[in-house]
């Protein structure tokens, strides 16, 4: 991965953090008028063995098999398992990074490690902070889970906050949503400004 220059921003998150809230909102201002639209910046698709909701995240849908037969053919850059769905990411991120344009992904904290490792001198690890008692709010609200299941995700969210390292970027996601959406980009405008092909407004 040494010649690459695109960033590969993979975002983390507890669930219920507001990642997909973000990640559309970033789309929103990739895909309008003015300065965010000329950013070279895209926000890469997962593929799900998960149904998807009309208000969730904008996935590809695969059964068991179609995943597996992708797998099997080196079809996905990155794969994970977590709460019994299996999550690809295509290798068309290899390409877009290879070309200079930055990516934006929905990523598995588990999945973090191996991130690091294959896409050492590209990955920005960027993670979403939400005050304990605003995420229990969130998932009471959400109504997806037991109170005993939102006690569990609570506390293994505190686990692997504590577990992140220097290298990941913390925004925090307890105000607006605007406000986190802006964190994100400043993030990303920090990091692309390292290198000479952008200039100062974004990842360009």
């Amino acid at each position: 991965m040494m010649n690459q220059h695109g960033r590969l921003f993979y975002l983390m998150g507890a669930s219920g953090s507001g990642k997909d809230s973000i990640l559309s909102g970033c789309r929103k201002r990739l895909s309008s008028d003015g300065d965010y639209r000329d950013m070279r910046c895209f926000i890469a698709h997962r593929y799900i063995t998960r149904r998807p909701e009309l208000r969730g995240e904008n996935h590809v849908w695969l059964n068991s098999d179609e995943f597996n037969q992708r797998v099997e053919s080196h079809a996905f850059s990155m794969y994970w398992n977590a709460n019994g769905f299996s999550y690809g990411v295509g290798v068309e991120i290899d390409n877009w990074l290879a070309s200079g344009i930055n990516v934006i992904l929905n990523g598995s904290r588990g999945y973090l490690p191996d991130v690091m490792k294959k896409y050492s001198d590209v990955v920005v690890p960027v993670h979403i902070h939400v005050d304990p008692e605003d995420l229990r709010k969130r998932l009471i609200k959400r109504g997806r889970e037991s109170s005993e299941e939102i006690e569990q995700r609570i506390d293994r969210a505190k686990r692997l906050n504590s577990e992140l390292g220097p290298e990941v970027r913390t925004i925090d996601n307890n105000g607006s949503l605007s406000s986190a959406v802006d964190a994100f980009f400043e993030v990303m405008n920090r990091e692309c400004t390292d290198d000479l092909r952008y200039n100062v407004k974004g990842c360009r």
